[in-house]
Order: C-alpha cells, then sequence, then structure tokens
C-alpha cells in the first residue's frame, strides 16, 4: 500500500482562503477468503462451502479544492471540487461446493473473474452566503454537481455442475466478455431564507430541486470458437437502460430559541418524478409521488447541566440505478441478482428521546436514550431458492412492517478514596425485518439485551489501567421457524500501562471473548487477544518510537 500527497493552504487579505490537496494510492494486495453458509428452505437445508482469492492492483488519484471568499462584510461565496480517478485490474479464482442437511451434492463451481475498470468521480459545489442588517436574518444560496462515470471490461469463466439426489445431472460452462459502461449524474440547487418574527421565534423557508440521471449499458458476450473471439451477444445478459429522477422538495420550518426551551418543528413536501426508459426491451417506467417530510426538534434545559432532548425526522430513500435496472448477473451462476424496475422509494419515520445530566462536585453523570424507527417499502430482496439444485435469484422488492427500537442509560461516578472511575450501561435492542424467500414474506425478530461495567483508574506519568466485562443476549425468531436461537456472549478487556522514567512506557491489552454454543454451532467459539506495547518519547512528547507485539497467543480469529 503506497501513499502520496500534500496540502496547500494560504490565506491573504483576510478575504481569501485556499485549501488544495492531491493525493495519490496504489494498493497491490492478495485476499484469501472461505465463506460457509447455512440456508432453511422449508424443510430443506442448504449448506454452501466456498473459497477464493483474489489479486487486486489498485490506483487512484483525487484532488480536493476548496476557496472561500468574503466578497465583504454581508456576503461571502464558497467553491468546492473534488476529482477521484480509480484504475482496478484484479483476478478471483472461486471454488465453491453445495450439499443438503445429509451431505449430498446439489452443486460444484469453479470460476475465474478477471476485471479492468476506470472509475471517475467527479463533484464541484457553491456555496453563497448574505446576512442582513437585521439580527438572525439569513439568506442562502447552496448548488451542487456530481457524476459517476464507470467504464469495465470483464472476463468470466466457470464451470457449473447441478446434482440431483447426489447424482450428476448437467454442466454449464461459461465463457463471456461482459463490456459495462455507467454513468449517474446529479444536479441540486439548495435556497433557504431565515426570517425573525419575535425576540424568540424565526421562520425558515427552504426549497430544493434535486435532477438525477443515469445511463447504464451492460453487454455480455459469448466466446465463439468459430471466430475465436468474444462476439455473440447474450442478449438475456445485456441490457440499456435509462432513468430520470426528478425531486421537488418545499419546507418551512417555526423554530423559538429561549435560555432553557429550544424547539423547531416544520413540514417539507416532496413532489418526485421517475422517468425509467428500458431501450433494451423499449419499455418506459413513469411515476410520480407527493412526500410529506415532518421534523420536530426540542430541548429544555431544566437544569445548568442537564438537559432533555426530543427529535423526529422522515426522509425518503430513493432506489438505485442498478437496483431499477432489469439486468441479470451471472457473475455467480448459483447466485444470481435481477433488476426490478417496479420499485418504489422508501420512507423512514424516526424518533429519540435522550437526556443528559452532570454533576461536577460528585464527578458522576446519568444518560439515557430511546430510539424508535420505522421503514415503510423498504427496499429489500426476494430469493427464489430451488431446493434441488440450490440456485438461487435475488430481486430487490418492497417490503413493508420493518421496525427497530434501542434504549440504554449509563451511570457513570467516581470513588474519590480510590481516585477511581465507574461506569455501568444496560442496554436493550430490538429489530423485526421482512425477508422474501420464495415469494413467502418473512418476519425475523432479533432481541439484544446487554449490560458492561467499566473502571478505569490513572495517574499521570504514572500509569493507566482499565479493566470492562460486556454482557450480551442474543435471541432470534422467524415467522416460518417455531425454534428460538438465543445465545450469550461476554468480552472481559484488562489494558493496563506503566511508565518508567516518565519517558518509557510498556503497556499490555488482554481481552477475553467467549460465546456461548448452540444447536447450529458447536465449536468452541472462545478465543483470547493478548498485545503488548514498549515505548519511548522524546522532545516534550512530540515525537514517539514503539515496538509493538501484537496477537501473541495466536488465536484472532
Amino acid at each position: 500500500n503506497t501513499n502520496a500527497g500534500f496540502q496547500y493552504s494560504n490565506k491573504w487579505n483576510d478575504k481569501h482562503n485556499l485549501n488544495l490537496a492531491p493525493k495519490y494510492n496504489k494498493q497491490i494486495y492478495t485476499n484469501n477468503r472461505s465463506r460457509v453458509t447455512q440456508t432453511q428452505v422449508g424443510d430443506s437445508q442448504l449448506n454452501n462451502s466456498t473459497s477464493s482469492i483474489s489479486n487486486v492492483n489498485r490506483t487512484n488519484y483525487k484532488i480536493s479544492s476548496i476557496y472561500d471568499v468574503k466578497l465583504d462584510s454581508v456576503n461571502s461565496i464558497k467553491f468546492t471540487a473534488k476529482t477521484n480517478f480509480y484504475n482496478t485490474e484484479s483476478n478471483e479464482l472461486t471454488d465453491g461446493i453445495t450439499t443438503g442437511a445429509d451431505g449430498v451434492l446439489k452443486n460444484k463451481q469453479g470460476k475465474t473473474f478477471t476485471t479492468n475498470s476506470d472509475k471517475t468521480s467527479l463533484l464541484a459545489s457553491i456555496l453563497f452566503k448574505h446576512k442582513f442588517a437585521k439580527a438572525r436574518r439569513t439568506f442562502s444560496v447552496n448548488s451542487s454537481w456530481s457524476t459517476l462515470n464507470t467504464n469495465s471490461n470483464n472476463f468470466l469463466k466457470s464451470s457449473n455442475e447441478s446434482y440431483n439426489e447426489g447424482v450428476f445431472a448437467s454442466r454449464d460452462d461459461i465463457d463471456q466478455n461482459k463490456i459495462g459502461d455507467k454513468t449517474n449524474q446529479n444536479l441540486a440547487l439548495n435556497v433557504v431564507y431565515t426570517e425573525p418574527i419575535a425576540k424568540k421565534f424565526a421562520l425558515q423557508f427552504a426549497h430544493q430541486i434535486t435532477y438525477n440521471t443515469g445511463d447504464s449499458n451492460y453487454l455480455t458476450y459469448d466466446y465463439s470458437d468459430i471466430t475465436g473471439r468474444y462476439d455473440v451477444v447474450v442478449n438475456s445478459l445485456s441490457n440499456q437502460f435509462k432513468q430520470k429522477i426528478t425531486t421537488n422538495k418545499p419546507n418551512i420550518k417555526l423554530s423559538y430559541n429561549a435560555k432553557k426551551i429550544n424547539y423547531s418543528f416544520g413540514s417539507g413536501f416532496g413532489f418526485t418524478t421517475f422517468d425509467l426508459v428500458d431501450e433494451t426491451l423499449n419499455k418506459e417506467y413513469k411515476r410520480s409521488y407527493t412526500n410529506f417530510f415532518p421534523t420536530a426538534n426540542f430541548s429544555y434545559k431544566y437544569k445548568s447541566n442537564s438537559n432533555i432532548r426530543i427529535n423526529y425526522q422522515g426522509a425518503t430513500r430513493q432506489p438505485t440505478l442498478d437496483q431499477l435496472q432489469p439486468l441479470r448477473n451471472n457473475q455467480d451462476f448459483f447466485n444470481q441478482t435481477l433488476g426490478n424496475p417496479d420499485l418504489k422509494q422508501s420512507f423512514t419515520n424516526s424518533i429519540s428521546i435522550s437526556s443528559n445530566s452532570y454533576n461536577m462536585l460528585s464527578e458522576s453523570h446519568f444518560y439515557q436514550n430511546l430510539t424508535f424507527r420505522t421503514t415503510n417499502n423498504l427496499i429489500s430482496y426476494n430469493k427464489d431458492i430451488d431446493p434441488e439444485s440450490a440456485k438461487t435469484i435475488s430481486t430487490p422488492i418492497n417490503t413493508n412492517g420493518n421496525f427497530s427500537s434501542n434504549l440504554y442509560f449509563g451511570y457513570g461516578f467516581k470513588v474519590k478514596k480510590l481516585d477511581l472511575s465507574i461506569n455501568i450501561n444496560p442496554s436493550v435492542s430490538f429489530n423485526k425485518s421482512v425477508l422474501s424467500i420464495n415469494n413467502k414474506i418473512n418476519d425475523s425478530k432479533t432481541l439484544n439485551s446487554g449490560f458492561s461495567l467499566y473502571l478505569y483508574k490513572s495517574k499521570e506519568k504514572k500509569y493507566d489501567f482499565s479493566l470492562s466485562n460486556n454482557f450480551s443476549n442474543n435471541r432470534n425468531t422467524t415467522s416460518l421457524n417455531n425454534e428460538v436461537k438465543s445465545f450469550n456472549t461476554n468480552n472481559l478487556s484488562l489494558d493496563i500501562g506503566v511508565y518508567f522514567k516518565e519517558k518509557w512506557k510498556l503497556s499490555t491489552d488482554y481481552n477475553l471473548y467467549s460465546r456461548q454454543k448452540t444447536v447450529d454451532f458447536q465449536d468452541n467459539l472462545t478465543n483470547q487477544l493478548w498485545n503488548a506495547r514498549l515505548q519511548r518519547t522524546f522532545k516534550n512528547d512530540e515525537f514517539t518510537a514503539y515496538i509493538l507485539v501484537q496477537d501473541i497467543l495466536n488465536q484472532n480469529i
């Protein structure tokens, strides 16, 4: 991994400020990876084991620049520009095998995937601010443009064998050249005006316009024995697709600011239009949505060092070009993906309630946080799984019923006689996610509860000491299976550092990780990590030289 770069910064006449930072990065690495997955499909169980070796050579050139100008005492303008150029050459060798619960062979795969891709990312933005003579009256305009271009030339060679009850059934050999050309551009304009309407009240008016365009041309060619070239177009794996997404979002917000109480609430409306064109199949998809973006914030400072906050926000998320384009990806023959142009945008509601208090005399603090989040039309995936061949096709879909909540609080105090700081943190979280397997909706519910204890003691240039323990219980259920998956985990951590003559320090840290065995995981999942470090500081701690030994017990799994 090679890095090089510099930064130039200059300010003159108290009006002009320039920052320029070019960077260069080159990575050459080999990555060995193994993966084991188990999938339950009705009464069938599929066990898949894959191993792969990736050889990657990647180069990246990056330039970031900011030019800030104070035009006069009330006007300022800020220019930002960023460029990013990537080139990646890689090859990946993969071997995989899938069996049933009884060990009966389902499929085998051997694959080589070679990549040569260029990616260019450009961004430019302008921010204009104006201050009025009247206090708290503001006006700003922010516009931005960004583009991402990707060109790829890939070669896929794979041998894929399917078995029926352990007996060889068929073999599909693939030798293809995949050429991709994808461009995505985004234009945005945001205008904000704030008007004070009373001593403590202010109104904010804003309007945001975004225009997103995308072109994705992907062509797949089979190798021809007749011509000795890749010149036979595979129509089922080729597609040319365009998208245009326009959003108008007017917004109004009322805010109140006082010594103890601050609050604001408002709403925005989003008018979004989708214009999607499948040029290959000569199909056009047009849709329009009207969305509501409410926001609310409230804070109350009931003591000098104590407050409570409530925040609410609603937001949408647009599907990506890759999710919309109806293009099948056969890079992994037995695990393919297919785009869905009928996807809708998702909408998330989130609310959080938090409070903090601190007592300087007793050096104690108390804090709590409660968060809820729900998402309508969440973009998830339906997995069509053939239990006989174990072939899976994943398609993005919209799902409802997704929900998550999190509650945690902590209490910290100091035992002054021992000069020991103690922190206690209980927590509980719940997550419900909607999955789809073979077009059957499956609710997965996860409950996690935990308790942690942290002790800390130190004396400057003498010693540092910390001891902590984090216990967690994980409980998972699904609507397709009545079985409850429950197990405990625990992490015990010790960190000690001792100084010698103020400039030398010997430190060590130890972690003991343990996880309860389950029906699915009978292996011993307890491991220990131990590291040590010897350091010497120079010139009033401006420089440090050290020797570090990691994973002394060789158990970093």
